[in-house]
């Protein structure tokens, strides 16, 4: 296989034959029969790439066709690239076509590439001259069959491939996960085999990138909650492991729907602990608890199907005026049309509440805590804390609403769900971050009781 005897040079395309013993096909008796038998083969993949050749003004530089010289004077017998020196012939020479018996409508089609590309056709082509086709056999033998063990070439699966294409944002995601401490190395093992098309097919779905806390800006993958950066890696995570591990199927998120419970699903799972085996994501159990809230939100009377934010048929008794107004907006505004204003006066309406019940019941909504010198300074509740101590409180006051109220607590801090107070703070601080209706008024649904038990 040895190469010195091998020479480049640039040939006249008139001065090529198609190989008459190529192995695609049985031997013909001479070029037109050898042309003809390789359109009938090729068929639309010979067209596309006359059209490629068209369009590009010449071959892939990367690979030249290997000829020998021809028992002809002057002419040379292409070995490798056939197909290639056939295109740019047929497509130069209308006339060639039409004396071919072959579909017409293949035929149109390289008419067509000709009146389009007629002009950028090469009219000569850099080959590799072989000594001889034993000396050449090697060479092509090892281009056609395949890896050979890694001397052959090796094809790019679909991360690789991808990468090359740029930084594509499921390729940020990959790299995002995998730097981060809680995927397992059996996993991380398996990115470079993933089903790329199942990460695209969720991250594309904009809800989908809401639930789980990331956006696409531009070209760019980005978290929508920067402080609670590793919340959204979990996540992520868990997408990721469900999709390398087969956990998750195609046609569980083939749907818009599918793609958005999947993601719902993981947002309610606990965050996955670093280094261990992620389990599956419970899609069955997910639906069964989605359809036990939706009961318990029926015994409530709350009607998930409303326009507005707040039941028009909840009634509070709110002596603070401003705050009053509040809940009046919330009970008239379209939602889906004023998600944003929504969104913000429910936050606003609920640090509102918390501060209006702490100064009727005298109840402290401070914190010792001590600065960066160790000095002891007082300083305001989050919001968070705010929740935990109001329903303490409430609790304390009326022991038959402990379950309920707690339950609401603790959704309230778990970051990693969409009745996270974190998530709230969004609203008004993140301009990425975009409330969706849906979401807002199964928020109310789960958060309603709290209102309720504080304007008693």
């Amino acid at each position: 296989m040895a190469i010195k005897d091998f020479t480049v040079k640039t040939i006249d395309i008139a001065d090529l034959l198609v190989n008459v013993q190529n192995p695609r096909f049985e031997t013909q008796a001479d070029q037109h029969d050898a042309l003809e038998k390789m359109v009938n083969e090729q068929g639309l993949k010979l067209v596309r790439l006359a059209e490629h050749i068209g369009r590009s003004g010449g071959l892939n530089p990367s690979e030249t066709p290997i000829v020998i010289k021809s028992k002809n004077s002057g002419k040379y017998t292409v070995l490798e690239g056939n197909r290639r020196v056939a295109a740019i012939k047929l497509t130069s020479e209308p006339k060639l076509v039409d004396s071919l018996n072959i579909p017409a409508s293949i035929g149109k089609r390289l008419e067509t590439v000709h009146s389009k590309h007629g002009k950028n056709l090469p009219l000569a082509i850099l080959c590799t001259i072989a000594p001889s086709q034993k000396r050449a056999k090697p060479w092509i033998e090892l281009r056609h069959t395949g890896e050979n063990g890694g001397i052959g070439i090796i094809s790019w699966n679909g991360v690789a491939a991808a990468r090359y294409r740029g930084e594509s944002a499921e390729i940020q995601l990959l790299e995002m996960v995998k730097d981060s401490v809680f995927l397992d190395n059996v996993t991380r093992d398996k990115l470079s085999k993933i089903a790329l098309s199942n990460i695209d097919r969720l991250i594309k779905t904009p809800k989908v990138r809401r639930t789980l806390g990331i956006d696409i800006v531009g070209k760019q993958l980005v978290t929508l909650d920067s402080e609670n950066k590793d919340e959204v890696l979990g996540r992520l995570a868990i997408v990721v492991s469900d999709v390398a591990n087969k956990h998750i199927k195609v046609t569980q998120i083939d749907s818009k729907d599918q793609r958005v419970r999947y993601a719902e699903a993981v947002a309610a799972r606990a965050l996955p602990v670093p280094g261990r085996r992620i389990a599956p994501t419970d899609l069955k159990s997910h639906a069964q608890s989605e359809r036990r809230q939706s009961a318990e939100r029926r015994k409530r009377g709350v009607a998930r199907a409303r326009k507005t934010l707040i039941p028009k048929t909840l009634r509070l008794n709110i002596g603070q005026v401003r705050i009053a107004k509040i809940f009046d907006e919330l009970q008239q505004l379209h939602v889906e049309t004023f998600v944003n204003s929504c969104a913000v006066l429910l936050r606003v309406f609920l640090e509102m509440s918390l501060n209006e019940f702490a100064a009727v019941n005298r109840l402290s909504l401070t914190k010792v805590s001590r600065n960066r010198s160790g000095k002891t300074i007082d300083r305001e509740m989050s919001l968070n804390e705010k929740v935990a101590s109001v329903v303490t409180d409430l609790v304390r006051s009326d022991a038959s609403c402990k379950k309920e109220l707690h339950a609401i607590r603790t959704q309230a801090g778990t970051k990693d769900t969409i009745f996270s107070i974190t998530n709230w703070q969004q609203y008004v601080h993140n301009q990425h971050y975009q409330p969706i209706a849906s979401e807002l008024k199964t928020i109310w649904d789960n958060i309603q009781p709290l209102f309720v038990k504080m304007w008693e």
